[in-house]
């Protein structure tokens, strides 16, 4: 476990996380998520903790410069003194009365910070406690920790009151306001996570794997407190009423840090060994690499934008994750909309947003990352069989930021998927001709919208038609997974040096009357991708792929019900 250096320094790196949705899917658990990193004006900065304020800015401690700063949305930042000198600004929280609150670990106070930038300190009671975490509790009160007094601190009207915690020397790390009204914190020292009530009774709970030291912690969109285990490398969640479960990191040594509820459902958090972790509330982990080396991503919020905000403490920057839309829609009049996914499988659309009004003549056909900025882009057809891009961008990933036409009009061929084929990083198109030929047409360029070359995949195929390309069987090679009239499924497992080679056909399900197949992604996060359907009446459903070679139907959740005017493409 990285130890604060002689009481200053606690531990001393951005990220990207893909989509594979086309139309109503949602971030798969591998590969990366768009990322934009803010530099704060000194790369020596340590920013540690951060938090979204009453202003709709998110606000963090500075450790170096000794300031608190503050950063827009859109990336502009202020920073302000503390007017302690080397009072090592810690833990930082929204407070009740429409400031920004903070806790300064070396000069012994709590540290009162307005939205124009005005500090006022106020001194703990107990000499060298050390405050370090802070939250704003039910009650109204902000609470915090004192790490070497082993203490809980309560800042109310009229001043602070302290309640000293039934271990010794636990080490009290980050605290958090739980679902039954109680504050909830982290003993890194005890290996136990604590519970005080707004009167100041305490009950403690010991974590199963010893010397774990726990640390972050949050409240968790099931009603449970979910928190880090730094040594562990390991996850927690407790219930209200204490039993604890724990969740192993894929890679080890990860030291996950400061752990937040995202706003699709699922906990969020940092790993100083370089990621950015997601686990949903069921135990699925997924872990992206952040984009600067050696960063050492520590805070981390929600923040007022619909994203996840957080801070590299070693190379002074603040990162943000953008969560990118899911599926991508169009009405009846030809207005064209994206759908955010989340909850624990991935299946529950949770946002819309507008994308444009009426488009006549253009249907959106996929969604997937063309140009390798980790948002995924909308391909849309003319009526000629020409083909087309929106480049899409910005703080929500629903920006068009630039168009591009990929062909001109393709007689007799349909886009059917788009997938990497050949392993160079760029999406292939994918097409199929009218009397069943399957064909491939390789894309690459700066902005991978520029056909490169075209190779036939098989002979014609009669009535079986492609509905999506994806790597069933893990082998690194995308499948092509195909649809009978009847609504028979199959895939055809592909590999060969330009991946275009087809090696061999397996039935999936017998006929399923009425639902079409409209999308290929993983939207659980188990690795396996999975089906998006549609049926006759407009209901949208998944159905969950897994086994040995990734194409045997585990379960079946309906995602929406009849959107009779709507026509979804999701990622396939």
């Amino acid at each position: 476990m990285r130890r604060h250096n002689s009481g200053r320094r606690w531990l001393a790196a951005s990220m990207t996380v893909g989509v594979a949705v086309l139309a109503c899917g949602t971030p798969v658990f591998a590969g990366t998520l768009p990322i934009t990193e803010f530099p704060l004006s000194a790369a020596t900065a340590q920013p540690l903790t951060i938090v979204t304020g009453p202003d709709g800015n998110v606000w963090f401690t500075e450790q170096a410069p000794n300031k608190i700063g503050r950063l827009t949305p859109t990336g502009t930042l202020a920073e302000f003194p503390v007017p302690t000198a080397n009072s090592y600004p810690y833990g930082i929280a929204m407070g009740p009365d429409g400031n920004v609150w903070f806790a300064e670990y070396a000069a012994n106070k709590i540290g009162q910070i307005t939205p124009a930038g005005i500090i006022t300190e106020f001194p703990v009671p107990t000499a060298s406690s050390g405050p370090t975490g802070i939250a704003r509790g039910g009650d109204g009160n902000l609470w915090f920790t004192e790490k070497l007094a082993n203490k809980i601190g309560r800042v109310e009207f009229g001043g602070i009151v302290e309640f000293a915690i039934p271990t010794t020397n636990s080490a009290p790390w980050w605290i958090a306001a739980g679902p039954d009204g109680n504050l909830w914190f982290t003993e890194a020292s005890g290996s136990q996570i604590g519970r005080i009530t707004p009167s100041g009774v305490f009950a403690e709970f010991v974590v199963p794997t010893a010397n774990g030291a726990p640390f972050g912690i949050t409240a968790g969109p099931d009603g449970n407190m979910w928190f880090t285990e730094l040594d562990a490398n390991r996850i927690g969640r407790t219930t209200p009423g204490g039993a604890i479960t724990e969740f192993v990191l894929p890679a080890a040594n990860s030291i996950p840090s400061q752990i937040v509820a995202g706003p699709d459902g699922n906990l969020w958090f940092t790993e100083q060994a370089g990621k950015i972790g997601r686990i949903t509330t069921t135990g699925r982990i997924g872990e992206f690499p952040v984009p600067t080396m050696n960063a050492d991503p520590f805070g981390m919020t929600a923040g007022p934008d619909g994203n996840l905000w957080f801070t590299e403490l070693n190379s002074g920057k603040i990162g943000r994750v953008t969560l990118p839309p899911g599926a991508v829609l169009q009405y009846g009049d030809g207005s064209v909309g994206v759908w955010y996914l989340g909850g624990p499988l991935g299946d529950q659309p949770r946002l819309f947003t507008g994308l444009s009004g009426p488009l006549a003549g253009w249907t959106p056909v996929d969604l997937v990352d063309l140009n390798g900025d980790h948002s995924p882009d909308v391909i849309l057809r003319y009526s000629d069989g020409s083909l087309g891009v929106w480049l899409l961008g910005g703080p929500q990933g629903s920006q068009i930021l630039a168009t591009a036409i990929l062909s001109g009009p393709l007689q007799g061929w349909t886009p059917v998927g788009l997938a990497d084929l050949n392993g160079d990083g760029h999406p292939d198109l994918i097409l199929q001709y009218s009397d069943g030929t399957i064909a491939v047409t390789y894309l690459g360029g700066a902005q991978g919208t520029q056909p490169l070359s075209f190779v036939v995949i098989s002979a014609p195929l009669g009535a079986w038609r492609v509905v999506g390309a994806a790597d069933l069987d893990g082998d690194g090679h995308p499948d092509l997974v195909m649809q009978y009239p009847n609504g028979e499924l199959a895939v055809t497992y592909l590999g060969g040096a330009q991946g275009a080679q087809p090696l061999s056909f397996v039935v999936i399900s017998g006929p399923v009357v009425g639902w079409s197949v409209v999308g290929l992604t993983d939207l659980d996060g188990d690795g396996h991708p999975d089906l998006i359907s549609r049926y006759a009446d407009g209901s949208v459903g998944v159905t969950y792929l897994g086994g040995a070679k990734g194409s045997q139907p585990l379960a079946f959740a309906l995602m929406a019900g009849p959107l009779p005017a709507w026509q979804e493409a999701f990622p396939h």
